[in-house]
């Protein structure tokens, strides 16, 4: 079980929030985030945010979400984010990842984002409501992997 850090996840979500539409929901946001704590678990074999992911029928439902909702939601219930993002609790190796996998992502639609991590092996292998296992990543085909895995 991965150890989950909590600042880095409040930051991550926080940019993440700060870098995309502010009228993302919830379900969007907890799809980018696996796909960011899963990317980077398979290139670097260790955790981002070391957050828990079930499997759900809209993707994935994060484990600590609910917990740092009352801090980035706005009156009417939308995302929002500080103007600046201190970012000093990740290296600049993370710093690196998020950007260039934001910059992978942040032109999916919502539809296409759950459709990608629905067919995300990680995700597809695992039953409804159960959750999903970091080690999977080492098993996806070349379309979802982030890994040259012929350069190691």
């Amino acid at each position: 079980m991965s150890e989950f850090n909590k600042i880095k996840y409040e930051k991550l979500v926080d940019y993440l929030i700060s870098c995309t539409d502010h009228d993302i929901d919830v379900v969007h946001i907890q799809n980018l985030l696996y796909l960011f704590d899963f990317d980077y678990y398979e290139l670097y074999e260790t955790y981002l945010t070391g957050e828990s992911y079930r499997k759900s029928v809209t993707g994935v439902v994060s484990g600590h979400l609910e917990t740092i909702l009352e801090n980035v939601l706005d009156e009417h219930g939308r995302f929002q984010s500080t103007s600046y993002t201190d970012l000093s609790v990740f290296s600049k190796r993370d710093i690196e990842f998020i950007d260039r996998t934001l910059s992978r992502y942040k032109s999916y639609f919502p539809n296409d984002v759950l459709e990608y991590v629905l067919h995300d092996l990680p995700c597809e292998v695992t039953d409804h409501d159960n959750m999903i296992d970091y080690e999977l990543v080492f098993y996806r085909d070349q379309s979802t992997s982030r890994r040259n895995y012929q350069a190691d």
